[in-house]
Parts: C-alpha cells; sequence; structure tokens
C-alpha cells in the first residue's frame, strides 16, 4: 500500500506553499507529493509544477493533468521532460477537462478523441518508435510543409522509468475500459471506495482520493476492497502531518507507541 499527500490544486497554492507541502510530505513519510491542473482557471503547467517539487523532495511527484487540450504528443514530451529531470519519478494522472478549460483552449469535447490521445500518450511514453493512424489524429502528420518525414517517430527525450505510472479518472468516458486495453490504474474517489469494478480479464490497479480526515479502518476497508494507493487530500501542513501520523505510522509500524499517532 502507498501513500501520497495531495493532489494539491496550482490555482490555489504559491510555490512556496508547495514546497512547504512537499518538505513537510517528505519528512511525514508520503511515497509522493502530488500537484493537480485547474486549467480554466489559468493553472496549468501540472508537469513543470511535478518537475519543480521533484528538485525539493526525494520521494516521487504525480501530476494530475487536464486531456483534451493540446496535442498529445506534446504531453508526452512534457512528461518525459519532467521524469528525465526528476530521475525517474513522474507519475501520471489524466483527466478530462472541464467546460471552462474547453471553452479557454478551444477544444472539443469529444470522448472518442480522448481515448484516442490516451493512447497516443501512452504509446509515445513508451519510447518506441511508432505510427499512428486513427480518427483524429495521424502520426506522423507528414504535412507538406515538413518535406521528407520517417514512417515513424519517437519522442525525444525518452522517459527515465521504462513504463511512467499512469492513472485515468474514473469518471471520464468509457474510463475502465480504455484502462484496461492499455494496460493502466484508475483514479476513483472517495465515495466510490466499495463499488466494485465492472469485471474483466485482470485486476485494475486502483487509486483512491481520500480525506485528510480518513480513518485507518476506511483506508483499510478500501484496500481491502482493491485500493492499493491513496492520495490524501491535505490542505496544510499541520493536515498532512496529522494524516501522515493517523495512517503511515500505524500502517508502518506494528504496535506504534501511543505518541506516534497521538493528535
Amino acid at each position: 500500500m502507498r501513500i501520497g499527500l495531495g493532489p494539491l490544486a496550482l490555482d490555489a497554492f504559491t510555490a512556496a506553499d508547495l514546497a512547504l507541502m512537499a518538505r513537510k510530505a517528505e519528512s511525514a513519510g508520503y511515497d509522493s507529493i502530488w500537484v493537480a491542473e485547474a486549467r480554466g482557471k489559468g493553472a496549468g503547467g501540472g508537469l513543470a509544477a511535478a518537475g519543480f517539487l521533484a528538485e525539493l523532495v526525494e520521494i516521487r511527484v504525480g501530476a494530475v493533468v487536464q486531456a483534451g487540450l493540446y496535442h498529445p504528443l506534446h504531453l508526452a514530451e512534457d512528461v518525459a521532460v519532467a521524469d528525465v529531470s526528476s530521475r525517474g519519478r513522474i507519475e501520471l494522472a489524466i483527466t478530462r477537462a472541464d467546460a471552462a478549460a474547453s471553452r479557454r483552449y478551444d477544444a472539443v469535447r469529444s470522448g472518442g478523441r480522448l481515448a484516442e490521445e490516451i493512447a497516443i500518450v501512452t504509446t509515445a511514453l513508451s519510447g518506441a518508435h511508432f505510427r499512428h493512424e486513427g480518427d483524429h489524429y495521424q502520426i506522423p502528420a507528414n504535412l507538406p510543409a515538413n518535406g521528407s518525414t520517417p514512417a515513424r517517430l519517437a519522442i525525444n527525450p525518452a522517459p527515465a522509468q521504462p513504463a511512467v505510472p499512469i492513472w485515468l479518472d474514473a469518471g471520464m468516458p468509457r474510463a475502465q475500459a480504455v484502462a484496461r486495453r492499455l494496460g493502466l490504474g484508475l483514479l476513483r474517489g472517495w465515495s466510490d471506495r466499495h463499488r466494485p469494478l465492472k469485471p474483466g480479464p485482470s485486476r485494475l490497479p486502483a487509486a483512491l482520493l481520500s480525506p485528510a480526515e480518513a480513518t485507518l479502518e476506511e483506508v483499510a476497508g478500501a484496500a481491502e476492497d482493491g485500493s492499493g494507493y491513496f492520495l490524501v487530500a491535505a490542505r496544510t501542513p499541520d493536515e498532512a502531518e496529522a494524516a501522515g501520523r493517523r495512517l503511515l505510522a500505524a500502517l508502518r509500524m506494528p504496535d506504534p507507541p501511543p505518541w506516534v499517532t497521538a493528535g
């Protein structure tokens, strides 16, 4: 079982706040620190923010990014650069852009288009040279202005990790089907923690967005239902520390002394 801190909405935290929370996450024993884009409010750059935090702490760093707003190859390149700069510690969660972000970027909201974009990102992050001919994208594009182009391409640089962990927001259209087809994880809300996933040939890795006040018994129950990764939505250093005492210490020490979990 892994427990991360966040995701911290980039429209609500300054760079100094993010740095403080990241250091608190590291000192409290969290496995990761996460940020989340809010592009409809003008707060993008989730992967840049994650890369910034990776320079400050040694734990893993994650970004919840809004897909469907710009070319998926550019998103894959952003992930790869962040992964290289973090020395292979990037994790990615993909969510659908909300209406405000779609208007801001003049983007089309389409479940089929989003599924194709996720497939492109996943393939590109494998580091392989590939070709894609889909309903919405052709890669390479073979535009006349580009002159002679290769039959296949690969992003440069490639990610540092052999496989960047990717989670799909369970609320997106076709999320479970796409996750199973591409071998990705599923990021679920707290209210869905006991709701069984659709049956399939293999078990989907599941991460859970958890409130800061979640109890050890609730987390343990959700783990029994299939969640192996919890992102704790603490919003202050004190909340982060309190949740760490309540969850991390109890999970990682068989019989913690009372002073460890106090408060």
